[in-house]
């Protein structure tokens, strides 16, 4: 679907809707910007948005883009919103970077960011949430996956999960979120194609990033 045949089915999404719930859900997209990873809460318009030149991917379509070693990828979903201050569309994702440095002290949280250290600026968190798409490249290249022929029900399924925490790398991933969002279905290839010397590597590369100032 190119972008003017998704423009007009957005606005079909407005004037078709008859639900008042459903039309505000629409129109007054909201999220939260800073270190509390994606809750709605800085009204943008549907409008807005549409007309905001910097939304590089297609709204709805699952993206990807490497960790800085091994073959391993971070997944996420481009959403329908953009930083009101960097205008840069955001990306839903479960666990990864987010803006501003970490405000929880926990143990888990603290481990994780030495694991898998963020850039400046930025820190790793386990829940899903929103994250601007510079934050989520971490400065390398984003491939788009996939892109669905309806984004709205794609989208439905990014928010309905917002503020989850129970990250696990085998059972509940950022590819099992991205999955989840694009077809209703709890699938992570990644996890399902690790094998006994796969996860030995990966245990030696999460080992060895705690001793490296740059983490994975």
């Amino acid at each position: 679907m190119n972008t003017l045949s998704l423009r007009r089915r957005q606005t079909e999404w407005l004037a078709e809707s008859s639900s008042t719930k459903c039309l505000t859900e629409l129109i007054h997209a909201r999220f939260k910007t800073r270190t509390a990873g994606g809750d709605p809460s800085v009204f943008t318009t549907w409008g807005e948005i549409m007309s905001e030149p910097e939304m590089p991917f297609p709204i709805g379509a699952v993206v990807r883009r490497r960790f800085k070693k091994g073959n391993f990828f971070h997944y996420g979903v481009a959403s329908e919103f953009y930083h009101p201050e960097t205008m840069q569309q955001m990306i839903y994702q479960f666990g990864g970077p987010y803006e501003g440095e970490l405000d929880d002290s926990s143990l888990r949280l603290n481990i994780l960011n030495r694991i898998w250290s963020a850039q400046q600026g930025s820190h790793t968190g386990f829940r899903v949430g929103v994250t601007d798409y510079i934050t989520f490249s971490e400065g390398r290249e984003i491939e788009i996956v996939d892109v669905p022929d309806d984004a709205y029900p794609v989208l439905q399924r990014a928010k309905s999960m917002l503020h989850v925490s129970d990250y696990n790398l085998l059972t509940r991933n950022c590819e099992h979120y991205a999955n989840y969002a694009l077809h209703g279905t709890w699938s992570s290839s990644q996890a399902d194609n690790l094998t006994v010397g796969k996860v030995v590597d990966g245990v030696k590369l999460l080992f060895g990033s705690l001793f490296r100032k740059d983490g994975l």
